[in-house]
């Protein structure tokens, strides 16, 4: 292999990074890179293997910090959970969130997963939260569809 490019936190009001998520498109030869910090922020590179081209990407909307990131390359969304419960989905293309979910949970989310159809169209975000319920969330309009409480309450 070969290095294509070092990637750099792009200023000094980064402290610690607390997750990180990678997509790669072969169809395209893009890869996606997602950095969530103590502070909220997430910060996004955009690779272009075609074109040696770089974009990075700051998004702004947490406050507290982040503890999931997923993409959906597809549709050029991220969802970015954070340790008060906030779930917010994001459009790539406009570098903005499209809604944000508060209180999604009630404490920290532990997991977001992002289940499709046959035809991989993105159908639910699913979550597990502290608070021991999974949610399923419409990404299109940011309602929860359906909670289930976990049977496994105090093992």
């Amino acid at each position: 292999g070969m290095t294509v490019a070092v990637l750099k936190k792009s200023t000094e009001v980064f402290k610690k990074i607390l997750k990180i998520e990678i997509n790669k498109s072969s169809k395209n030869k893009r890869i996606l890179i997602a950095v969530g910090f103590d502070n909220g922020l997430i910060q996004i590179w955009k690779l272009n293997l075609i074109k040696f081209s770089i974009v990075c990407t700051l998004l702004k909307g947490h406050i507290f910090p982040i503890n999931s990131i997923k993409f959906d390359f597809q549709k050029q969304k991220v969802f970015s959970t954070c340790t008060n419960g906030n779930l917010i989905i994001w459009d790539l293309k406009k570098k903005m969130g499209i809604f944000k979910i508060k209180k999604a949970h009630q404490g920290k989310i532990h997991a977001i997963c992002l289940t499709r159809k046959i035809k991989g169209k993105l159908k639910f975000i699913l979550s597990f939260g502290e608070d021991n319920f999974v949610k399923f969330w419409d990404f299109k309009n940011g309602y929860c569809i359906k909670t289930l409480n976990s049977p496994f309450l105090g093992i």
